[in-house]
């Protein structure tokens, strides 16, 4: 064999013992991980037609004193098949506890948006509301500052939070406020409703309180998104099980299908 040959041989060789010691370090890596969320299988969501609402704060819609002014709405005009759709709409969150019937003297219109793929979004128009209630200031993360604190991090474990704004119960007095109509019937919100004003606030108040004294160390949060960050993989593993018991503890749920673990080299 020719000396060329010979060392042709042996990068090949070594090339393969990297390959087959990568293979085994990254089977390693995900049996820890796998056994880490075997631990904390509580974090996910089980049933996704039942959202629970968190422990720790509540949804409260504040209108300013002297204000007379009562927001109502007459039902917007809708085709017969809209009206079915939005029937069966309201029929699924009063199934899953989200929605009661109302009889507040407060109401904005429901209405359907399409979407593609001939479905349709529930949506209620809350700009009346949203035009006089006391703003909630809590500022959201920018996402240039979000970006800069990934420099250097080796490990990344994104998660979604399930059902989003739905996991703030209302404040029992604020509830009149969230009053929606349909042709129908009159029904007011159990949880705090998208369209609000202040949800973005109100829920980044909600992760802030979660992740206090671990948000901007080794994770971030932006609305609903969680995105975990390690410099090693040891390390990697205690910020996950650290965030992951927060979860459980504050009673909300993440979405399985939307979390991903990713290493960059």
């Amino acid at each position: 064999m020719k000396w060329r040959d010979i060392v042709i041989t042996i990068q090949e060789e070594e090339r393969n013992e990297q390959i087959k010691n990568k293979v085994i370090h990254v089977h390693h890596h995900m049996t820890e991980f796998k056994k880490l969320l075997y631990r904390h299988w509580r974090a996910f969501v089980i049933d996704i037609d039942n959202p629970n609402q968190t422990n720790l704060l509540k949804c409260r819609i504040d209108i300013p004193e002297g204000s007379n002014k009562i927001i109502f709405s007459r039902p917007f005009h809708c085709s017969t098949h809209e009206c079915e759709l939005l029937c069966e709409h309201v029929q699924v969150l009063m199934k899953n506890g989200l929605i009661e019937p109302s009889r507040s003297q407060w109401s904005s219109p429901a209405f359907l948006v399409p979407k593609k793929g001939g479905k349709f979004r529930f949506v209620i128009d809350y700009r009346r509301l949203n035009q006089i209630c006391i703003k909630d200031r809590t500022p959201l993360a920018r996402q240039e500052d979000l970006l800069s604190s990934f420099q250097g991090m080796q490990w990344f474990y994104t998660v979604d939070m399930a059902w989003g704004f739905w996991g703030v119960p209302m404040e029992e007095d604020s509830k009149q406020y969230t009053a929606f109509v349909t042709p129908d019937g009159l029904y007011q919100w159990k949880v705090m409703p998208m369209g609000f004003t202040n949800s973005p606030a109100i829920f980044t108040r909600l992760m802030h309180m979660v992740l206090a004294g671990i948000n901007w160390r080794f994770c971030l949060v932006y609305l609903d998104d969680v995105i975990m960050f390690s410099s090693s993989f040891a390390e990697h593993l205690e910020h996950i099980e650290e965030v992951l018991s927060r979860i459980v503890q504050a009673n909300l749920s993440l979405k399985g299908e939307k979390c991903q673990f990713v290493r960059t080299e």
